[in-house]
């Protein structure tokens, strides 16, 4: 065999090795390109921000009417670092949460802050019974931000209107810009 003929035996051999890692490679990349657009998708359920906020709703509702105020299930539901910023009724100026920003919001930052907030609210409107939140409508905003507006009774008297905006980051609460407005 000619010293020729191996180098282009070689060349040959190489250019084949080439194209198969190539090809390999290239697979690799399609297999991962679908992983990752399947979990996109997953995290874009239009039901999986209502889920959450479901959740939600459950933990508050039981938090009220633990007699105790009891909140601690909302780790369960809020990020570590979530915020909750708060306006109207007892929010509002001269209200039990005192006189809040320019238009009476009330922030809390972590999830110390957020749980003490839910305890504070639950021994002020237990006064007037147990109070119980029902969702009137949920409206998705985006495949994370739910708008949701409820109506809230008090041992089976509706009391209040609030309007609560989620934003949801994997399966918790980001952050909860909640408005009562009657």
């Amino acid at each position: 065999m000619s010293n020729g003929m191996l180098r282009r035996g070689l060349l040959i051999l190489v250019v084949v090795i080439a194209l198969a890692v190539g090809v390999v490679a290239g697979m690799t990349y399609q297999t991962r390109a679908a992983a990752a657009s399947s979990s996109a998708t997953a995290q874009v359920d239009p039901h999986h921000a209502q889920t959450v906020v479901d959740k939600f709703l459950g933990i508050l509702n039981a938090g009220m009417s633990s007699g105790s105020c009891d909140f601690s299930a909302l780790s369960s539901v809020y990020a570590p670092d979530a915020t909750v910023i708060a306006t109207g009724g007892p929010f509002a100026p001269g209200g039990p949460f005192g006189p809040g920003g320019a238009f009476g919001e009330q922030q809390f930052h972590g999830i110390a802050a957020i749980t003490g907030f839910y305890t504070k609210l639950c021994h002020i409107v237990s006064q007037r019974g147990v109070a119980k939140w029902t969702q009137d409508a949920g409206y998705l905003l985006s495949p994370n931000v739910l708008n949701s507006y409820e109506d809230v009774s008090f041992s089976g008297t509706i009391g209040g209107r609030c309007m609560h905006a989620f934003t949801i980051s994997g399966d918790r609460i980001a952050s909860l810009n909640w408005s009562i407005y009657a």
